[in-house]
C-alpha cells in the first residue's frame, strides 16, 4: 500500500542499493484459461510493470526499483517466449520497429536520476533525442491528473496542452493544433485511447467544484471530443473511481460507505448498473478490463467457499 511506497521512495532516495528491491526478481504469470492454471516465467532481476500489444506482439517491460533502469522483452507467441529487445522502457509504439522509448540514468544516488526521451525507426538499433518542442509538450501534460505521459493516435503523436490537441507527425515532425470545444463548466484533466476500438477520450472534472468535508474532490466525466459524446458519471463517483474505457464498456471499482463496488455503463452513462462486493477487500489501482472481464487483485474475507487470503480475482460483465 501506501506506506510501502513511502519506505522505497526513502529507501531509493538515500542510496536504493541497501533496499529489498535489490532482491527482487521479475516473474510473469501467464494463463489461457480464466485463471484455472499458470505457468511461471523468471525475467531476472526487477518487478514486471507493463504489457503493451501491437498486432500479435506483446512488449513487457521489467523495471529495477533499486537502480531505475530498464528492460523491454518481446512475445509473438501470446507470452509462451520472451526475447529481449534493449535496455529501455517502450513509451509510444507506432508500429513493430517504430517507437518513443525512455532510459533513466542515475548520476550518485537514485535521487539524483533523469530520463531520456528517444525515437526509435529500426528497434531500437539507433535513435535520436527528442527535440526540446515535444519535451515542452510532454513537460505540460505531466500537469494533468489523469494522463500517461505519451499517446499515439492514428498513427501520430499526441499531446493534450491546455484546451487543444498537438498532433505531431513523427516522420517529418509536422504539427497539427487541434482547439477542442469543451463541455460546458468542465475543465479537461488527461486524456487516453481505448485500446479496443482505438477512440480517443479526455478525462473532465468540475470546474466549479470547491472542496467540502464531506467530499474533496471534484466529480469525474468522460468526453469522447470527435463524437461529441459527454458521460456524466453518477453522482458520488469522483477522483477514487479507478475505472476503464473498453469498446461500450465504461467503469470501475469503488469504495462506496466502505464497501467495495464495482459501477459500469454501456450506453455511455444512460443507466448505470451497481454490484456490491462486501468480501472483497482491494487497495490498490491495478485494475484492468480485457476480454469482457474485468480484473482486480484483492484479499478475500468472509466469502463462502473461499479460503481467506489475497487472490487475483476476474468477473464477467453483465450485459
Amino acid at each position: 500500500g501506501s506506506d510501502r511506497r513511502a519506505m522505497r521512495e526513502l529507501c531509493r532516495d538515500h542510496g536504493g542499493l541497501e533496499c529489498r528491491e535489490k532482491n527482487e526478481t521479475a516473474y510473469l504469470f501467464r494463463t489461457i484459461d480464466d485463471g484455472k492454471s499458470f505457468t511461471r516465467q523468471s525475467l531476472g532481476h526487477g518487478v514486471v510493470d507493463g504489457v503493451k500489444k501491437l498486432g500479435s506482439r506483446y512488449y513487457l517491460n521489467v523495471h529495477e526499483a533499486d537502480t531505475f533502469k530498464d528492460r523491454t522483452y518481446i512475445s509473438d507467441d501470446r507470452g509462451e517466449h520472451w526475447s529481449k529487445l534493449g535496455d529501455f522502457r517502450i513509451e509510444a509504439l507506432f508500429d513493430a520497429d517504430r517507437f518513443i522509448y525512455s532510459q533513466t540514468i542515475v548520476t550518485t544516488t537514485i535521487a539524483n536520476r533523469k530520463t531520456y526521451y528517444y525515437y526509435t525507426k529500426d528497434g531500437g538499433k539507433t535513435a535520436t533525442p527528442l527535440n526540446d518542442r515535444l519535451l515542452s509538450y510532454l513537460e505540460q501534460s505531466k500537469s494533468l491528473s489523469y494522463n500517461r505521459l505519451f499517446h499515439v493516435y492514428q498513427g501520430r503523436l499526441l499531446f493534450l496542452v491546455e484546451d487543444k490537441l498537438i498532433s505531431i507527425d513523427m516522420e517529418t515532425l509536422e504539427e497539427q493544433s487541434i482547439p477542442l470545444k469543451k463541455p460546458p463548466h468542465q475543465l479537461l484533466d488527461g486524456m487516453d485511447v481505448d485500446p479496443e476500438s482505438g477512440r480517443l477520450y479526455i478525462f473532465t472534472k468540475d470546474a466549479d467544484f470547491k472542496p467540502t468535508e464531506k467530499r474533496k474532490f471534484p466529480q469525474l466525466s468522460i468526453w469522447f471530443p470527435f463524437e461529441d459524446i459527454f458521460v456524466k458519471f453518477d453522482k458520488g463517483l469522483y477522483r477514487e473511481v479507478h475505472f476503464n474505457v473498453r469498446g461500450n464498456y465504461i467503469g470501475g471499482l469503488i469504495r462506496y460507505r466502505g464497501i467495495l463496488t464495482h459501477i459500469w455503463t454501456m450506453n455511455y452513462g444512460k443507466t448505470w448498473e451497481f454490484e456490491v462486493l462486501p468480501h472483497y477487500f482491494w487497495d490498490t489501482a491495478d485494475t484492468g478490463y480485457g476480454n469482457n472481464r474485468i480484473y482486480m487483485i484483492a484479499y478475500v474475507f468472509g466469502k463462502k467457499g473461499v479460503k481467506k487470503g489475497t487472490y487475483l480475482i476476474m468477473g464477467k460483465i453483465k450485459q
